[in-house]
């Protein structure tokens, strides 16, 4: 994943009727984000992953590389 990438966000996966609380579902967010920078790196169980910067159509959010999917490269 690289600067200007257009990323997804998984949709969520939750159990009986009441509403997800995340803020994608809370905003109604398309999900769809483009990379804006690199945050940091951090090493945890899964080995080393990179923390991003990604705009979205409710605002900025930092996630993880593994959180989300390349939609298309930069």
């Amino acid at each position: 994943m690289k600067v200007g990438d257009l990323v997804r966000v998984a949709d969520c996966v939750h159990e009986g009727d009441s509403p997800c609380g995340c803020l994608f579902c809370g905003e109604e967010s398309n999900r769809i984000g483009i990379v804006l920078a690199r945050y940091r790196a951090a090493k945890g169980e899964l080995g080393l992953h990179r923390l991003w910067t990604v705009m979205f159509d409710i605002g900025t959010w930092e996630l993880y590389d593994y959180e989300v999917k390349i939609i298309n490269e930069s």
